[in-house]
């Protein structure tokens, strides 16, 4: 006869193996949601890397978020660009025209946007999520400057 017991145990650690893993997914998902929306993101934001099922997951999803709302951003502001290149230089006789002020404004908004990432984030820096709370910070302020950028593109 052949003694199951070890079979048993070592089906029951990999059960309990499973569980903990899946706890510690979400886990890092409540930690994700309470840490961003502290920070005042709105949770639909976040929607879809919900079912994300490890941490790595979650944080690929998140880059492909933001690389998404990077490329909107992009849009937006060559779109800008391209309407105020002659803006003012020559019709007010200044040195530069309007999408030299744009310029200086997207670079120094890239500037405040990662120094504001990385002090929002700084608790959880040595944490195993700090890269998809920090990218979700990313995230969130790509979509705002986006939703700036838009404001100006609707209303010349």
């Amino acid at each position: 006869m052949v003694n199951r017991e070890p079979r048993q145990s070592r089906r029951l650690r990999g059960d309990i193996r499973h569980t903990l893993a899946r706890t510690a997914q979400r886990l890092a998902w409540l930690t994700l949601v309470l840490v961003a929306t502290a920070n005042g993101a709105d949770i639909s934001e976040f929607a879809p890397c919900g079912s994300s099922n490890t941490e790595s997951d979650m944080y690929a999803c998140m880059q492909e978020q933001l690389k998404a709302a990077d490329a909107e951003l992009n849009s937006s502001y060559k779109s800008l660009i391209a309407r105020y290149r002659n803006d003012g230089a020559v019709a007010n006789g200044s040195v530069e025209s309007q999408d030299i002020y744009l310029k200086k404004a997207q670079i120094a908004w890239i500037t405040l946007r990662d120094a504001s990432c990385q002090f929002e984030t700084y608790d959880s820096i040595m944490g195993s999520g700090f890269g998809t709370l920090y990218t979700a910070c990313l995230l969130k302020q790509t979509r705002e400057r986006t939703q700036y950028l838009q404001w100006h593109i609707d209303h010349p």
